[in-house]
C-alpha cells in the first residue's frame, strides 16, 4: 500500500478522499457497501503505481462507482502494518474517556496532546481521515453514515489492539473513543505555525544603494528627519564642490593683492628693456632718465653708456 509523506496524503490516501468528498456525501451507505472486487483491484494497482500514483487518473473517463472508491479507501486503513493511531497510543486514547461522566474540555485538552506526540505521518493521516469522516457525519441525514456508525466500520484501521481483538466488549470504548475525536473534529486541527521572517531580497539594480549623508556639525537629528530617515539639511551647509572651493581661493587672492601697498618715491626696475618699437623704456632716476630717453628717441632704447653718465650726473653734488 502506499503511505504518506508529510503534510498530505498520496495515492490513495489523497485522491480518492478527493473523490468522495465531491461526488459522495450524499449517496446512501458509501462506507458500508462494498464495491466491485474487479475494480477495486485495478484502482488499486493504480494508486500503487509511481511515480504518479493515481494523480493523473480522470474520474469523469472511469467507470469506478463511488461503493469501490470508498471499499479502496478503508482497505488502504485496515492493510497497513500497524493503525493509525499506533500501538502505544492506544491505551491513552481509551483511558481518556474510560471514566464517565468524563469532563469534555479535559478529553479534548488530552487528546489535542496525544495526536501532538504521534509521528508526523501518523498524525497527518489521522487529522485527514478524521477531516473527511465528518463530512460524511454532517450528511448522515442523507447517505445515513452517522459518527456511530463510521467508527464502527473505521475502528480496525484507526484505532485496534492485538490483545482487543477477539474481545467484541472491547471494541465498544475504541468506537467511543472514535466517535468522539469525528464529532469534535473541528478541535484537532493541525496548527500551523506561522512562516519564518525572511530577510530582505537584495536589490538587482545596477546602481548602488543610497547612502545616508552624515548631518554636518551643529544639526540634531530630531525633528529635521522624515519618516524615511531623511534628514533636511538648509542650503547653507550644502557642502562646497570643488569648483565652489577653486572660485573662493582665487577670490582671497585678489583681496590679499589689493591689502599690498603701493610703492612711494623712485625705485629702480628690475626688468631688461624692451625690444619692441614705440615703447618707453623701463623707468631710471629722476631728469637723468628722461635725457636719456630724450637722446636715445629712435632707438631700441638708451645704450650703457648714457646711462652711466645718467648715473655719475645724479651723484654729483649740487
Amino acid at each position: 500500500m502506499v503511505l504518506i509523506r508529510p503534510g498530505h496524503c498520496i495515492g490513495i490516501g489523497m485522491y480518492s478522499g478527493l473523490f468522495l468528498k465531491e461526488s459522495a456525501t450524499e449517496v446512501e451507505g458509501t462506507f458500508r457497501v462494498n464495491g466491485s472486487n474487479k475494480r477495486m483491484r485495478e484502482l488499486q494497482a493504480i494508486f500503487e503505481t509511481p511515480p504518479r500514483y493515481g494523480k493523473s487518473l480522470d474520474w469523469k473517463k472511469e467507470n469506478y462507482t463511488t461503493h469501490d472508491v470508498a471499499s479502496v479507501f478503508r482497505r488502504y486503513l485496515t492493510h497497513m502494518p500497524e493503525p493509525v493511531i499506533p500501538y502505544d497510543l492506544y491505551f491513552p486514547f481509551r483511558e481518556a474517556i474510560a471514566k464517565k461522566p468524563y469532563n469534555q474540555e479535559a478529553v479534548i485538552a488530552t487528546y489535542k496532546r496525544l495526536i501532538c506526540s504521534m509521528a508526523h505521518a501518523n498524525q497527518y493521516l489521522l487529522l485527514y481521515v478524521l477531516d473527511l469522516l465528518s463530512v460524511f457525519a454532517r450528511k448522515s441525514d442523507k447517505n445515513l453514515m452517522t459518527a456511530q456508525n463510521l467508527a464502527v466500520i473505521f475502528r480496525p484501521g484507526l484505532m485496534s489492539h492485538p490483545a482487543h481483538e477477539l474481545s467484541p466488549t472491547e471494541h465498544r470504548l475504541s468506537q467511543d473513543v472514535l466517535e468522539f475525536l469525528i464529532a469534535h473534529q473541528d478541535w484537532f486541527m493541525l496548527d500551523t505555525p506561522p512562516p519564518p521572517v525572511l530577510p530582505p531580497a537584495p536589490s538587482r539594480s545596477l546602481t548602488p544603494p543610497l547612502m545616508a549623508h552624515a548631518a554636518p556639525t551643529g544639526i540634531s537629528a530630531s525633528d529635521d528627519e522624515g519618516p524615511d530617515g531623511w534628514r533636511i539639511i538648509g542650503s547653507t551647509h550644502r557642502p562646497l564642490t570643488e569648483r565652489d572651493q577653486r572660485g573662493r581661493k582665487g577670490e582671497q587672492r585678489e583681496k590679499d593683492k589689493e591689502k599690498v601697498a603701493p610703492p612711494t618715491g623712485i625705485v629702480r626696475s628690475r626688468t631688461l628693456p624692451t625690444s619692441r618699437k614705440g615703447r618707453s623704456s623701463t623707468v631710471v632716476d629722476g631728469g637723468a632718465a628722461q635725457r636719456g630717453m630724450a637722446v636715445g628717441a629712435g632707438a631700441s632704447g638708451p645704450s650703457p653708456a648714457v646711462l652711466r653718465k645718467a648715473r655719475r650726473a645724479s651723484e654729483q653734488p649740487g
